[in-house]
């Protein structure tokens, strides 16, 4: 195992300035479990995949494979819907579909195509007709929108937050929204689930680094938008609770990725998560450091 020492934790705990963590990156989506997920289910999902023993979950799968349909759908205007239902089918078919771990909503490999497929449909709604663009606009009136232009998809940020602390984030689309009252500026995230209730701590990172890799003008107005595919609803987020937030809830989940702390969160996705028989938080072992693998290993 690799020494606290080696490995850096904290340092200069004392004094006027905040403590110092030895190189570290991070995506927004590990801020976010800390916020509202399952740390410990986060390091032994990734502990599993480093030793080759990790098992496909269907919904990660199938959310994968819908963004990349999107993605190629946006990023090649002159292929037809048809050639995009038939990419996501095609992509869905090289799983292993009798190893997959399934949801209770969506328990079989015919569901889950099934889920897929009316995902993509509604994301076709909402991009191609009036009243879906206007969805997206935030608009009420589909004569208003004038415009939606992606600048960038799939197109990973990073950011040296500081003392080697990287935020690293990969936003669905960011695009320029013009319509008669003006000109704004959305972060899109495609969501897949059947839950339309998800934490936009995810969203306010992505505001801040698009604003720091100077994608979207300061001055612009910048919205945040989940899009929720399964039922073809949109919800915005205009407020902001400003950088200083944003980069503390960063700074903490560094420094909790720094001190090899991750907790269990139980909750309801307890109960589709392969590690529950060696979670502490359900059989009632000690808690709540995970074991790490040497980090030169």
């Amino acid at each position: 195992m690799t020494s606290p020492s080696n490995r850096g934790m904290i340092h200069d705990m004392s004094g006027d300035h905040a403590p110092a963590i030895q190189p570290i990156s991070i995506r927004s989506s590990l801020v976010r479990c800390f916020m509202s997920g399952c740390p410990l289910r986060w390091r032994l999902d990734e502990q599993a995949l480093e030793e080759g023993r990790a098992v496909e979950a269907s919904w990660n799968v199938m959310g994968t494979q819908i963004h990349d349909a999107i993605h190629h759908f946006i990023n090649n205007p002159e292929i037809t819907a048809a050639d995009v239902y038939a990419y996501l089918n095609d992509g869905l078919e090289i799983f292993d579909w009798d190893e997959m771990i399934y949801s209770s909503k969506r328990p079989t490999k015919e569901a889950v195509f099934e889920a897929a497929e009316a995902c993509l449909t509604n994301f076709f709604m909402l991009w191609l007709t009036p009243n879906g663009r206007a969805q997206l606009a935030g608009v009420e009136d589909p004569d208003d929108v004038l415009d939606i232009e992606p600048m960038a998809t799939e197109e990973t940020l990073s950011v040296e937050l500081r003392d080697g602390l990287v935020v690293e984030s990969t936003p669905d689309m960011v695009a320029k929204v013009t319509t008669r009252v003006g000109t704004s500026y959305h972060v899109f995230d495609w969501k897949t689930g059947v839950s339309t209730s998800a934490d936009p701590t995810q969203l306010h990172i992505y505001r801040w680094l698009v604003r720091r890799t100077s994608l979207v003008p300061e001055d612009e107005p910048l919205v945040g938008t989940f899009v929720y595919l399964t039922p073809g609803k949109v919800k915005h987020y205009s407020i902001y609770p400003g950088d200083g937030v944003v980069e503390c809830l960063i700074e903490s989940a560094g420094l909790h990725v720094a001190n090899n702390l991750w907790y269990p969160r139980p909750a309801w996705y307890c109960q589709a998560c392969p590690h529950s028989p060696v979670c502490p938080a359900l059989v009632g072992a000690e808690p709540v450091v995970a074991s790490r693998q040497d980090e030169d290993q």
